[in-house]
């Protein structure tokens, strides 16, 4: 199991993530929306966050931080952050934009509409680094 930490881990992080996710979006609307555990998009935590820095983590904690794959990593989990607060964020607010201008246009035709949660606030991806950073502690200091 040691030989697949580095996939392991990231993998654990994100269906942990899935499972707070879908806990808190619980209690907040007060019903319970199986779905949201397969569907990654907006949300607190941000899980792709969550699971790029438990990967940032883990090859820091068990190599060089000067290493390629610390470097790979940790620009990875810059992207993912950015775009996660960024750049969805924003086509979040389009599309819920765009939904309300369908249903004023059409008002009785029935059309798909276009997925609104998409994007995360600072304090989503702020979330996603801490658990990602704690799994990684975890399975480094207690599991192994």
């Amino acid at each position: 199991m040691n030989d697949y930490k580095f996939i392991i881990v990231p993998i654990f992080t994100l269906a942990l993530c899935q499972i707070i996710k879908f806990i808190v979006e619980s209690i907040k609307t007060n019903k319970l929306d199986f779905k949201r555990l397969f569907s990654g998009s907006g949300g607190m935590p941000s899980s792709h966050t969550s699971m790029t820095t438990s990967l940032a983590t883990m090859i820091l904690l068990n190599g060089d931080p000067k290493s390629i794959e610390f470097a790979i990593s940790l620009v990875l989990l810059l992207i993912v952050a950015y775009d996660g607060m960024n750049v969805r964020l924003e086509t979040g607010k389009q599309a819920k934009t765009l939904n309300k201008l369908v249903d004023s246009i059409f008002k009785k035709n029935k059309y798909d509409k276009l997925k609104e949660e998409m994007g995360h606030k600072p304090k989503e991806v702020l979330f996603g680094i801490i658990l990602g950073i704690l799994v990684a502690l975890f399975y480094t200091y207690v599991v192994l």
